[in-house]
């Protein structure tokens, strides 16, 4: 399953909480002129099991994903989770050769300190000790609050997210969690072989625009389009144009 009638690949990478069937109704969008795939990564949904829940552990299920079904030249869509896991590989498994990488409301550091201040807005290493706390004491309650923080202000939460969220294993969350809060991909951004699409929520509770800014700056190749009715979900709160947008920057750079 290389490429289905000749139609570029868009590989969907969901992200923290979250699994692949979240990005479908953009495939459907999408579906007529892209060959769209996605995947559980590692403690989420389906995912194979093999797989350790770590980011290294998510990036080599996309490795090994793109491998098995001989996907050439992806452009990869990666939100959150997702888009640390595709910094990851990118970094570790250049020869993959992604023809671009559309990332979602994401920065390589989430975590604060004093030398980073652009991670997670208010976050660093004592807040993020309270989260997993937070998780291990009431996953269900806890669920509300990330999913409420998702969306916009003013904006009612959706209860897709909201289901999907509570149906994940809450010791498998913690450990991709403590995962995703070690990891520091800032380096790769410079190193970034291949175009990248930088795609923000205006009003986004979890990131600052200038987390934004910072990867088109740093990136040799990048784009920035802000979604200015979005939050962190933009593929859900804007769906038409994050669909009409995604496909635009996808055919200019792979046509």
């Amino acid at each position: 399953m290389a490429e289905s009638e000749g139609k570029p690949p868009l590989v969907f990478l969901h992200g923290w909480t979250m699994e692949g069937r979240i990005f479908a109704d953009v495939i459907t969008r999408l579906e007529d002129r892209f060959s769209c795939h996605t995947m559980d990564l590692p403690g989420h949904g389906k995912a194979d099991q093999r797989y350790p829940l770590t980011i290294e552990g998510a990036a080599e299920r996309i490795r090994d994903y793109l491998l098995e079904n001989r996907i050439e030249r992806p452009v990869l869509v990666a939100w959150s989770l997702g888009a640390m896991a595709v910094w990851n590989l990118l970094r570790r498994f250049p020869d993959l050769d992604a023809a671009g990488l559309a990332v979602i409301d994401m920065s390589p550091k989430i975590v604060n300190d004093d030398s980073w201040h652009l991670g997670m807005r208010h976050f660093n290493r004592a807040k993020n000790e309270r989260t997993l706390m937070r998780m291990r004491e009431d996953w269900q309650s806890y669920c509300v609050r990330i999913n409420e923080s998702t969306f916009a202000a003013g904006h009612a939460p959706q209860a897709q997210t909201l289901d999907i969220m509570r149906r994940q294993n809450p010791q498998a969350m913690a450990a991709m969690w403590r995962a995703l809060a070690s990891a520091d991909e800032r380096q790769t951004i410079s190193q970034l072989a291949c175009p990248m699409l930088v795609m923000s929520g205006a009003k986004s509770r979890v990131y600052s625009s200038d987390t934004a800014v910072w990867l088109v700056q740093n990136a040799p190749a990048a784009e920035h389009v802000i979604f200015p009715q979005s939050g962190h979900a933009p593929l859900l709160e804007e769906k038409e144009r994050f669909s009409d947008v995604l496909a635009e920057w996808a055919l200019r750079i792979r046509p």
